[in-house]
């Protein structure tokens, strides 16, 4: 009884609520969402990961900067224990939206064309 009480006092540390790591691959993917939200917004444009919007779309700018803050957003939210599993199925999500609306497209428009291809992954 001891150590359960043990347990559950040790769950509101601070140490529980800070950072969640991993590995160190965590913390470079973390880090590279980071950097891409922060040169996302400081640029006002599609950083390379969320490339193949033609110029066409309306609100082009305004889903740049949206793009810039998911990557933020979900950078830092991947480093606390306590939101990562959600940043991570938000993140899961918006880039397989991303993958259908503005990278698959391509593929059918020019099947023949390795970049469309290698840009799927």
């Amino acid at each position: 009884m001891n150590i359960e009480l043990a347990n559950r006092s040790t769950l509101h540390t601070p140490e529980n609520r800070a950072m969640r790591v991993a590995s160190m691959g965590h913390v470079v993917f973390a880090a590279t969402m980071i950097a891409l939200g922060i040169f996302g917004l400081i640029q006002g444009g599609f950083t390379p990961t969320w490339t193949g919007v033609p110029m066409s779309v309306l609100g082009r700018e305004v889903l740049a900067y949206l793009c810039a803050f998911v990557s933020l957003v979900t950078g830092i939210g991947l480093l606390w224990k306590r939101t990562a599993v959600v940043v991570a199925g938000v993140l899961l999500v918006y880039l397989l939206v991303w993958l259908l609306l503005f990278r698959a497209p391509n593929i059918f428009r020019a099947p023949h064309c390795a970049g469309y291809v290698v840009g799927l992954g």
